[in-house]
């Protein structure tokens, strides 16, 4: 039985080291700067891998929004429907991997996301900054952060889709704001080997 509880226990921390690659992130992003009928609200919980945003859902509110929308991260290359990859000159000259957004024009402005993320940053996001889908298929807005340069984060929200408004912002100034989390797995893991690390002490008493 002892050779059981510690065999779980070891599988346990190994599993929580494997899990070490990957970090569950929670972001809040809050833009008061602008008018009062623009001001956004928006959160989401990203997978982060390497420095990389590489997955990640969340809400978002204001901005001319009715009510609250659901948002789901613009990883390159695995865009959510209807996001499609179109060539770079169907937006700007020299713009890699530009995505045709449909309903609010073209998205070069959603694209070429490198998606860096670096946790420990004052703003963990650069120049190319990390972008959502908005709404998802059905309203297909769009919404990037991005680091503006000047100490603040920039901010795109687009998208014309009824019963939503017609919106375009183009805004820096806000404030986005992350911190780790810990996978609900990894502590259900880390659980079992610390019990299981506990009876062997016991019995061994």
């Amino acid at each position: 039985m002892r050779k059981l509880i510690l065999m779980i226990a070891l599988a346990a921390s190994m599993a929580v080291a494997a899990q070490a690659n990957a970090t569950l992130v929670s972001i809040t992003y809050t833009n008061d700067s602008v008018p009062a009928s623009d001001t956004v609200h928006a959160s989401a919980m990203l997978g982060v891998e390497g420095g990389q945003a590489i997955s990640g859902t969340g809400t978002i509110s204001g901005g001319g929004l009715v009510g609250t929308l659901p948002m789901t991260l613009i990883f390159p290359g695995a865009a959510p429907a209807p996001l499609i990859a179109t060539p770079a000159a169907d937006c700007f000259p020299g713009a890699v991997g530009c995505y045709d957004v449909s309903l609010f024009s073209c998205g070069c402005s959603f694209v070429g996301e490198d998606t860096v993320f670096n946790v420990g940053a004052a703003i963990p996001v650069d120049v190319g900054g990390i972008s959502f889908q908005v709404g998802g298929s059905a309203l297909n807005y769009g919404f990037a952060l991005y680091d503006a340069g000047d100490g603040t984060v920039g901010e795109i929200l687009v998208g014309d889709a009824p019963p939503q408004p017609s919106i375009e912002i183009v805004t820096q100034g806000g404030v986005l704001e992350a911190r780790t989390v810990p996978e609900p797995a990894s502590l259900a893991l880390l659980g079992v080997g610390v019990i299981a690390t506990g009876v062997v002490g016991r019995r061994r008493s």
